[in-house]
């Protein structure tokens, strides 16, 4: 019997279901809507009725589309499969290598292990997606993404390329601030999905013999640590960084730490990707350099600290 649709069109049908729009599939797959159209026209003449119902907040499934989508699934998982087994047959890297990671994460911890990576391997199709959510590498094509925390889904694999404990940062113009008047300065706070509930709500430090909490109304909520640090640049408040990004920024005189034998809650950052992707030549690579970047950033944190 000749169905007149593939197993392709059941792979790019999954990618619709899950988007819920042929634009939003075309952006974040760069797939043409044409090709899209066609093959959710293939499907519906092969079944006789529509898969989705048209509505002003895009496409919703029918009941045969759920009946359907598992199949969909089956053959996005088996080309996704079949990519990672070709593309980790080679030891030279190779194709395209999607990396997702906030702008902060990009400027101060990818950018050193990116141009290093582009140089060596000028063939491979980088791409850098810069968000301030964690996404999910899984269901979005990433092969690699730079997240704050453990990440939320147990079937990926998360590697930690670095942590360390916070301090308290204001404007280099900022006036002497002691215990007594750190209260006084409005806290900017920093909120993603993978913020750290201590980042977000109450602060609390701590010294070798004492607890400090600064839990007063946020002057401003940020949805990356780089505007936080355009903020208190600017003179407005105080935040939260952790040291191994903020303690270079210092000693080049962009911001000044208060409180120093004061320590907020640590941070720890992770490289996460689906458990097919770390056989594959190009993240095996990538990873070398970023985990490289990573140490030298938090020796040079160090240095700071203690000079």
């Amino acid at each position: 019997m000749n169905t007149g649709y593939d197993a392709e069109d059941l792979r790019l049908f999954a990618l619709v279901y899950r988007m819920g729009s042929l634009s939003a599939t075309e952006r974040q797959f760069d797939i043409p809507k044409s090709t899209l159209s066609r093959s959710l026209a293939r499907l519906e003449k092969a079944a006789g009725v529509a898969l989705f119902d048209r509505s002003p907040k895009g496409l919703q499934p029918t009941a045969l589309a759920r009946e359907l989508i598992g199949f969909g699934t089956s053959a996005e998982n088996a080309v996704s499969g079949a990519d990672e087994v070709l593309r980790g047959a080679s030891d030279t890297p190779s194709g395209k290598l999607v990396i997702a990671a906030s702008a902060t994460s990009s400027r101060f911890l990818l950018s050193s292990a990116l141009a290093k990576f582009i140089s060596l391997f000028p063939e491979v199709d980088v791409h850098l997606e810069v968000t301030s959510d964690a996404p999910d590498p899984q269901s979005e094509g990433i092969d690699l993404s730079i997240q704050v925390g453990w990440p939320n889904n147990t079937s990926l694999v998360a590697r930690r390329i670095l942590s360390g404990p916070s301090g308290l940062y204001v404007s280099p113009q900022s006036g002497s601030i002691d215990r007594s008047t750190v209260g006084d300065y409005g806290r900017i706070v920093i909120s993603t999905r993978d913020t750290p509930r201590a980042w977000r709500e109450k602060w609390i430090l701590r010294n070798e013999t004492d607890e400090l909490v600064l839990d007063t109304q946020p002057i401003a909520s940020v949805g990356d640590p780089s505007i936080a640090l355009d903020l208190i640049t600017a003179g407005n408040g105080i935040t939260i960084l952790p040291l191994f990004f903020a303690a270079p920024l210092e000693q080049g005189g962009q911001i000044k730490r208060v409180l120093r034998d004061w320590y907020g809650p640590p941070l720890e950052v992770f490289a996460v990707l689906p458990p097919g992707r770390r056989q594959l030549a190009s993240v095996r690579r990538f990873m070398e350099l970023l985990l490289e970047s990573a140490k030298h950033r938090k020796q040079e944190a160090k240095f700071f600290e203690s000079g």
